[in-house]
């Protein structure tokens, strides 16, 4: 080990998507930091497959959005759910995911993307290290984590040669995952189901098989779809779609009483295919479903939580790495506050007081969708040939497309979220629209993603707002240079954008957004006292 510290701002633990795309927020914001992480090369098992509105919405401020839609293969895939007895078997219903995604994107710039973790991970690598502030080091995993004098220190190895190393750093990012070391080495306990839970479709022992099948596809004889669900009484498993060709990500629950390594392959990929079909297994491996648990902190002294090592979520709905990645762009501009020196002793504070109550809210769709598959009772004809078969599936399958249907349509969920009991947010008296999984209802509340519109064609709202916070004048009329000179004074950045009064959902004239495009204080004149409004966002 050398006798000297490296030195960086904020140490980032995790190379995954969401340790990658804090890596290139705090870059974009001027901040050094070192990003670690001890896989060799980007995901070549993927997990996430989905990347919803508000994610998109963030790629689109970070300037990735375009980039991230070519990179899908499934882009130009009309996106569907196909509930089916086996792959090769027969289809007896299906939902349209494009119905659900319209409403996403009528209501925001962006709408969800299929795109796998296999596709989405190399760009943001790419776009890391093409950034002279960020240092990401893959093939190096955290040994120990200790500090002097309030500031981290990290041992850290190269997987490859077992040199160490030291880095000081001011703040670590734990983007570690589920097994999270910087979660561990504070001590901080995860709360919730364990995957424990009777008659769940998705919960206790999973086996995830990562599949190259060729004829697969064509075997099938029926219309692609991105996410395929096996129902039948011999298995239970889901099919995802990764490049709309021949590799797919399948998750097989196991039955109960039998160990994973006990699972043949060869048999289960015959049941679930429906017929012997050439395949290869890229990749397999074990994991726990049923699970919704959450962090009992996010904050240890001068570390940070975030993503999978801060909740872990049974991923129907989608909502692990989009939380994830919301968590983190909840923090970077945070931390960003802090290293230019204007942030409030609070400010930091605030990442836990606004996205633990995230993490807890998302946490129960997938749960949720679990149990009610579970309670799904399957007739005992659904794979006969002939009259009674057929009804039997046209039954269920009426039946599943429509209580299904709030796995997908989550726009309430993507869109909705707010922080309105902030310790960093003006609120102002008046109650919470409802919150809900699938009725997203724009408002210009205090703590909530700022509404959206288009002020012109092609141009969003969220495109005409600074990286900092914005203060948006909607044709008030006021004079607004005492609220500019407390900013100045507080060495707060905010920057002022006039606009046409676009009427609904906006009530107020001055709205003043956050960096993270979350309403921090709103009214139709300038506040009374507008030092106290700087001191409060900027966390004092």
């Amino acid at each position: 080990m050398t006798g000297d510290f490296e030195e960086t701002f904020v140490l980032i633990v995790g190379g995954g998507p969401v340790g990658l795309t804090s890596a290139i927020d705090l870059a974009q914001r001027g901040v050094p930091c070192i990003l670690i992480t001890e896989n060799l090369e980007t995901a070549t098992q993927p997990r996430c497959n989905f990347v919803n509105a508000r994610t998109m919405e963030h790629f689109r401020r970070l300037g990735l959005a375009e980039e991230v839609r070519a990179a899908a293969p499934l882009a130009k895939m009309h996106p569907r759910v196909a509930f089916v007895t086996r792959f090769c078997g027969h289809e007896f219903g299906n939902i349209d995911l494009l119905k659900t995604r319209l409403s996403e994107g009528q209501l925001g710039p962006e709408s969800g993307l299929s795109i796998s973790q296999l596709f989405l991970e190399p760009l943001l690598r790419r776009h890391a290290e093409a950034s002279e502030s960020v240092d990401v080091r893959f093939g190096t995993r955290l040994v120990a984590l200790g500090g002097e004098d309030g500031a981290p220190i990290a041992t850290v190895e190269d997987v490859r040669t077992g040199v160490r190393k030291r880095i000081r750093s001011r703040y670590v990012i734990g983007a570690d995952g589920a097994r999270s070391p910087v979660r561990r080495h504070f001590n901080i306990s995860m709360a919730g189901d364990d995957g424990r839970i009777d008659n769940a479709f998705v919960s206790g022992t999973m086996i995830t098989y990562f599949v190259r099948a060729p004829t697969l596809l064509e075997e099938s004889r029926r219309a692609p779809a991105t996410i395929t669900w096996i129902i039948n009484h011999d298995l239970r498993a889901f099919v995802f779609a990764q490049d709309g060709r021949e590799r797919w990500i399948i998750h097989y629950q196991v039955p109960e009483g039998l160990g994973w390594e006990q699972v043949r392959s060869d048999e289960v990929m015959r049941s679930i295919f429906g017929k012997d079909l050439p395949y290869e297994i890229l990749a397999e491996g074990p994991w726990t479903g049923g699970l919704s648990l959450v962090a009992a902190a996010y904050r240890a002294g001068p570390a940070f939580l975030v993503g999978d090592a801060a909740h872990l979520y049974t991923p129907l709905g989608g909502f692990g790495m989009n939380t994830g990645i919301g968590d983190v762009l909840n923090l970077t501009w945070k931390l960003a506050a802090a290293y230019s020196g204007w942030a409030g002793p609070n400010l930091l504070d605030s990442y836990e007081a606004e996205r633990r109550s995230i993490g807890l809210r998302n946490s129960k769709i997938g749960i949720h969708c679990s149990k009610r598959k579970g309670k799904w009772l399957i007739p005992p004809t659904i794979e006969d040939e002939g009259e009674a078969g057929a009804r039997a599936r046209k039954t269920f399958g009426d039946f599943v497309v429509v209580d299904d249907l709030d796995e997908y349509d989550t726009s309430g969920l993507q869109l909705g979220e707010r922080y309105e009991s902030s310790p960093i947010v003006c609120a102002n008296g008046t109650a919470a629209p409802p919150d809900t999984w699938s009725n997203y209802k724009p408002a210009d509340f205090p703590g909530a993603r700022s509404p959206h519109f288009w002020p012109s064609p092609g141009r969003g709202f969220y495109d005409l707002l600074g990286r900092d916070y914005t203060l948006v004048d909607f044709e008030s009329g006021e004079p607004l240079e005492a609220l500019l000179e407390a900013a100045k004074l507080r060495r707060l950045p905010l920057s002022v954008v006039r606009c046409p009064a676009p009427g609904q959902p906006y009530q107020s004239k001055l709205v003043l957004v956050r960096p993270d495009q979350h309403i921090a204080w709103h009214g139709n004149a300038p506040p009374e006292d507008p030092t106290a409004v700087i001191d409060r966002v900027r966390g004092a």
